[in-house]
């Protein structure tokens, strides 16, 4: 199982509802295939979506107010660095950012540390 970690900032991302669809969008755009989501709004701003798929899952959080989202995307595929290459794309021209960064793991391959 692979993971990316991907965090886009200065977004033009103002609202939940925006986020939401524009969330959906990135998974349509990838080819994934929802089975469920589910979301939680925070107050005053802010929202934190998980989306359940075929493929494994994706959480997306927003900080509205710092500009600012963080998409969590795990695959179970062998195929899923091209489809991570392709998600950082799109979620820089879907949330129309000017900065990002990211991180893929290969979670097969992780150690745990002990406290």
């Amino acid at each position: 199982m692979h993971s990316l970690h991907l965090k886009v900032n200065n977004v033009n991302c103002t609202n939940n509802q925006q986020a939401i669809n524009r969330s959906f969008t990135l998974v349509e755009e990838l080819g994934l295939h929802v089975r469920n989501s589910v979301y939680h709004e925070f107050y005053p701003h802010g929202l934190t979506f998980t989306v359940i798929l075929s493929e494994s899952h994706m959480t997306i959080s927003t900080w509205p107010e710092d500009r600012m989202v963080q998409i969590d995307l795990f695959l179970c595929n062998s195929d899923s660095t091209n489809i991570f290459k392709k998600a950082i794309d799109q979620a820089v021209s879907i949330f129309s950012a000017t900065e990002f960064d990211y991180m893929i793991l290969d979670r097969n391959m992780m150690c745990v540390m002990p406290l």
